[in-house]
């Protein structure tokens, strides 16, 4: 019998491709593998002076006490600029990219943007923290839950603000599956996997610049016959054809927004509305946002801070609130 008959040869992409994975696990060190293997760490961040930090699901960012070397650390890097086919060098410092194989999100620096090395690993949350979780973590009390809870029966627009790496997506996803009990169809548009939709009809859809953008997204979405329209995030003029679809009978939706406060977050809308049009309508905005919710970090880790209602805006064009 010819061996060819009992032994599958593997081609050399796929050995390239077994090297390269080798290579990088032994790049990452023990630590860093364990970091990616543990479900309840969403982010793994090494800084330029080698401390290693994570952000662990609901409570936040701690220091993990372990290192990498500075040559390791740029072993990670090039081996992932090689096998996404990018470079990373002195003329173009900074990467953007996905682990190989597991596609985790990846961004990270070399000199000269920095004295040496840095990157984070931005992983999408196996377990889903439910808003039970978030009361019993204290970072929503019981009464903040019970608002969201009765927003999401009653259909209403949930915006959820905050800064970077202020647990916007996390909580997203917590509203989402409290969104799945509805039985509803829902399409989720992000441009990072990271939202988590357990309902029977769902839908996700991927931004792929310049392929496929925001704005095709959501327009695409209206086609698909949708109950629910989640967006991982509002970034451009796209937020014109979202207030616009849910302002139209499409209401029940959810997205998150980059902003400091709950009102700041309505007045960031209206800017990324004014990337669509001359003059942004705040009327829109009143009218398809019906609660804000904003999330934050402080000293006794992430809050969610205030939650606002939206009522319309009153004879003085300003937002009714309470």
């Amino acid at each position: 019998m010819n061996n060819h008959d009992t032994i599958t040869e593997l081609k050399p992409s796929a050995i390239s491709n077994n090297r390269t994975s080798a290579m990088l696990k032994s790049a990452l060190g023990i630590h860093i593998q364990e970091y990616l293997k543990d479900d309840s760490i969403v982010e793994i961040m090494l800084d330029p002076n080698g401390h290693i930090w994570c952000e662990r699901l609901g409570t936040g960012l701690f220091d993990t006490g372990n290192s990498l070397s500075q040559d390791s650390a740029m072993r990670v890097i090039k081996l992932i600029a090689t096998a996404t086919d990018q470079v990373c060098n002195e003329e173009k410092p900074s990467l953007q990219a996905s682990l190989p194989e597991t596609g985790e999100r990846f961004q990270a620096g070399i000199p000269p943007i920095s004295y040496a090395p840095f990157f984070a690993i931005r992983k999408k949350a196996l377990k889903v923290f439910t808003i039970d979780d978030y009361v019993d973590s204290k970072i929503l009390s019981q009464e903040q839950a019970s608002k969201i809870r009765d927003a999401v029966i009653s259909r209403k627009n949930l915006l959820i603000v905050g800064g970077t790496s202020s647990g916007k997506t996390t909580l997203l996803n917590a509203v989402l599956n409290e969104m799945a009990k509805t039985k509803h169809r829902i399409i989720t548009i992000e441009d990072t996997p990271e939202l988590q939709c357990t309902a029977e009809s769902h839908v996700p859809l991927y931004v792929k610049h310049p392929l496929y953008t925001m704005q095709d997204a959501v327009k695409d979405t209206l086609r698909l016959n949708p109950e629910r329209i989640v967006v991982g995030e509002i970034r451009d003029g796209s937020a014109l054809d979202l207030l616009k679809a849910w302002n139209t009978g499409h209401g029940g939706g959810i997205a998150t927004v980059h902003a400091d406060s709950a009102i700041k977050g309505l007045s960031r809308l209206k800017s990324l509305l004014g990337e669509a049009t001359i003059n942004p309508d705040i009327e829109l905005i009143a009218d398809a946002i019906d609660m804000v919710i904003f999330i934050t970090r402080t000293n006794e880790g992430i809050k969610v801070k205030e939650i606002i209602e939206v009522h319309g805006l009153d004879a003085m064009g300003k937002y009714i609130i309470n």
